[in-house]
């Protein structure tokens, strides 16, 4: 399965082919001298054919009602590597 890496302001087109993709959401915080705690939140949303968007699935919708997306887990401790949504 091909990956990407990608960052603020980037993007790229998804082949009409695909009929499965995966997204993990990783960061670091940089260590400073202040306890604050941080959690970021993934979304997505699903659009029609227009680009109007019908249905969100986020922290507090997990599941599309089609069922084709679904949002797995949430590491709210930032604790190892890899993906912490």
């Amino acid at each position: 399965m091909p990956s990407y890496l990608l960052s603020k302001g980037k993007c790229f087109s998804i082949a009409k082919s695909i009929n499965k993709i995966t997204v993990g959401l990783g960061w670091d915080v940089k260590n400073d001298s202040t306890s604050h705690v941080y959690n970021l939140d993934a979304t997505a949303i699903l659009v029609d054919r227009n680009g109007k968007g019908i249905e969100p699935v986020y922290f507090n919708n997990k599941k599309s009602l089609n069922g084709t997306i679904c949002l797995l887990g949430d590491n709210l401790t930032r604790e190892g590597d890899g993906d912490d949504k």
